[in-house]
């Protein structure tokens, strides 16, 4: 039994001879119709042609030469490999959870933040986790590459502009823990995102101007109490305090 392709390029018979300074050529994929860009550039070597498309399943790839037949055949080789590789992935629905603290300290002004994160994603559970909590995704419609990672990890990198050493790079300047998980734990992350929430509210209001001027500020004994309090009552707080809202 033949295997069934997943994609196929329409070319108009016309231009694969002659090239044009643009051409667009059509991708047939499960989700719909794509394009693939064409275009064509002056070089000592002659007149070369350049090809490139948008859809998730072939971003980031690219294809040139000087003979529009030869390169619609490797562009048509490339596209199935990459649809295969794209379509036949069967997605899991997952969660990505992140806890950040940011902190500034310039100018006589001190700023401490604390940022808590829930995203929904859809994981390849066949893909192995990376050495380095290399994760692979899909992030709305677009495969991508997410780290796992504890707050205070160092992770090593080149200096050149390569894929891997800008992302491993920009994970150094942050401090974050960040895990993915089966979306049967997002309800237990949603609660403890909304305590959070709580919490805030409560400490705001025990911030406001009156309560100082009599009470001083609160301890760190005191913050205790306000989370125990967020703990046992959020649902009333996010209620009454829906302007918060962004």
């Amino acid at each position: 039994m033949a295997e069934k392709r997943m994609s196929k390029i329409m070319v108009p018979r016309a231009r694969t001879d002659a090239g044009k300074k643009v051409d667009s050529w059509r991708v047939e994929l499960p989700d719909g119709n794509s394009d693939i860009t064409v275009t064509m550039h002056s070089s000592h070597e002659g007149i070369l042609f350049c090809a490139s498309g948008a859809h998730p399943a072939i971003k980031g790839l690219s294809w040139e030469g000087t003979d529009l037949t030869i390169l619609k055949n490797e562009v048509q080789q490339d596209v199935e490999r990459a649809a295969q590789r794209y379509f036949a992935t069967e997605w899991e629905p997952a969660i990505c959870i992140e806890a950040g603290l940011y902190i500034s300290d310039r100018d006589q002004n001190r700023s401490v933040q604390i940022k808590f994160d829930v995203k929904d994603i859809h994981l390849d559970p066949n893909a192995p986790v990376g050495n380095r909590g290399e994760t692979k995704v899909l992030d709305g419609t677009i495969p991508t590459v997410i780290i796992q990672r504890g707050h205070d990890q160092v992770f090593e990198h080149g200096k050149g502009m390569s894929r891997e050493s800008i992302r491993f790079s920009r994970e150094n300047g942050t401090t974050v823990a960040r895990s993915i998980t089966g979306d049967g734990m997002r309800e237990d992350a949603l609660e403890l995102q909304s305590t959070l929430e709580a919490f805030s509210i409560k400490l705001m209001r025990r911030m406001a101007p009156d309560v100082v001027r009599i009470e001083g500020l609160p301890s760190p004994e005191d913050l205790q109490g306000i989370l125990q309090d967020a703990i046992d009552n959020p649902e009333k707080e996010q209620r009454d305090e829906d302007e918060f809202r962004m």
